[in-house]
């Protein structure tokens, strides 16, 4: 009997396969879903060597399977050429702010190329991003801006041959690989979320009532009060995700 062979619509968390001559291992995956209705997903690899890299897998609209690699770059090494006006050049918008439809990056001109609006789930959490993108002429280079809820993540790709990506182990799904898991999960993190609201509300409530008193110098000196006015929520993301 014929093993059937692992391909890359097999990779999962703790995948491995080799690529440019390393062997990579898929430590997370962002899953995209986009407004115009299309699907990406990206694995976060790692070689031995401690390197980390992005695969980004989606369909074109041909239903061909298209590969890219990524890397993150610091986002302002290249701010300063978005906020730089040059009255020859054409500015379109995108996330509210002004930006060249054509930009110098490292030896290469390119080009606007597309921007999206959608969500990328991971683990248990899903988050909107905005997500612009530029291109070599060739379309074999690209350069992605994302803005999430709280940052933004600047990264370069490049176009890959499927062929290029050899010795696919399939890895093990996690809980949180299983679509029906994830919506279960985020409805819980929201009840715990609001639940834990609902006991700080009720506490602050307490604490007004107790505080009228303002008369009190050992109400106003107890070193046991505790300052919540700072409730900052953030997602709990290794790393970038570029989806597009």
């Amino acid at each position: 009997m014929n093993q059937q062979r692992t391909t890359i619509s097999d990779i999962q968390r703790g995948s491995t396969f080799r690529y440019n001559n390393e062997v990579w291992k898929v430590t997370e995956i962002y899953r995209y879903e986009w407004n115009d209705g299309s699907k990406s997903k990206e694995f976060k690899i790692k070689s031995k060597t401690g390197a980390v890299r992005y695969l980004e897998t989606e369909l074109n609209d041909n239903e061909e399977l298209v590969c890219r690699i990524w890397i993150d770059i610091r986002y302002k090494n290249l701010r300063h050429k978005w906020r730089k006006k040059e009255a020859t050049a054409e500015y379109f918008s995108f996330n509210g702010k002004s930006y060249p439809k054509k930009i110098h990056h490292d030896g290469e001109d390119m080009f606007y190329f597309d921007q999206s609006s959608g969500y990328c789930s991971y683990g248990f959490t899903r988050e909107s991003v905005d997500s612009l993108t530029y291109a070599t002429q060739d379309k074999k280079h690209y350069l992605s801006l994302e803005v999430w809820e709280d940052e933004k993540e600047l990264s370069y790709g490049t176009l890959i041959d499927e062929s290029s990506i050899t010795n696919i182990t399939e890895g093990k799904k996690g809980v949180s690989d299983y679509g029906i898991v994830r919506v279960i999960g985020r409805s819980i993190s929201w009840v715990v979320i609001g639940f834990f609201i609902f006991i700080v509300a009720m506490m602050d409530s307490c604490d007004t009532s107790f505080g009228s008193n303002s008369g009190d110098p050992y109400y106003e000196n107890d070193s046991s009060r505790v300052n919540k006015s700072n409730r900052n929520y953030y997602r709990n993301r290794n790393s970038r995700g570029y989806g597009k």
